[in-house]
């Protein structure tokens, strides 16, 4: 009996494996290079992003990406797009909200037909802050046709209709190293102690003695000048 049971759970699993795991198959993806990377403050690097379509044609692509904007700082106001190996046309889209983090790129989805793994744009950042600036794709789950403002990779699942067919993306983290940049205080020419102002002068006493010695000098000239009339009058 044992060995029917072990018999029929081998023939399952092989019939299994045997079956199409298109269930299981990946699409298109997303990623970037550098995956990870240290840099100092001050230092500069370029950012590309991957499409893998993994055999997949695909018609385009709308790219919805965030950045830490306090620790890494984008260059210009928008993404260098990379048609070379595609042969797309200009994105539609191309905008980089550096208060936000946040860089859009739509290729849209009527680009000619392109299989195979490049990169489609890149942008360079600037090293601000030290920290750690996470480079992020807005990706929530595969095949997402309806959340707007995520990525989107256009091709045709079932060979016909045209819909999203991303499935995963790999994200990217960049550490920073160095001083924090920030607007040092007034200092003394010799060294860190801050100059003091007039209001903090110590009295020396110079001025009452002044005073003093003022007044004592007037009730001498007084009595002097008393003396010859006096006399005179004697």
């Amino acid at each position: 009996m044992k060995l029917k049971v072990l018999l029929f759970a081998f023939i399952f699993a092989a019939g299994f494996l045997a079956l199409p795991q298109e269930a299981f198959a990946t699409k298109a993806s997303l990623s970037c290079t550098p995956s990870s990377g240290t840099f100092s403050v001050g230092d500069t690097f370029t950012v590309q992003f991957n499409l893998d379509t993994r055999t997949f044609p695909v018609y385009g692509a709308d790219l919805n990406m965030t950045y830490d904007a306090s620790v890494i700082q984008a260059s210009g106001s928008a993404s260098s797009p990379i048609t070379t190996v595609t042969n797309w046309s200009a994105p539609t889209t191309n905008t980089v909200d550096a208060s936000l983090g946040k860089i859009h790129m739509d290729y849209g989805n009527s680009q000619p037909a392109y299989t195979g793994n490049t990169s489609i744009g890149q942008i360079t950042f600037k090293a601000i802050q030290p920290g750690q600036a996470q480079f992020q794709y807005v990706f929530f789950q595969q095949y997402d046709d309806t959340t707007p403002g995520v990525a989107k990779v256009w091709g045709k699942k079932d060979g016909v209709n045209l819909s999203n067919i991303l499935t995963d993306v790999t994200n990217c983290i960049y550490v920073v190293s160095g001083p924090v940049t920030n607007t040092p205080g007034p200092t003394s020419p010799g060294g860190t102690t801050p100059l003091p102002t007039v209001s903090e002068l110590p009295n020396t006493g110079t001025v009452e003695t002044t005073v003093t010695l003022l007044l004592f000098g007037m009730i001498i000239m007084t009595v002097g000048a008393a003396i010859p009339a006096i006399g005179f009058r004697r």
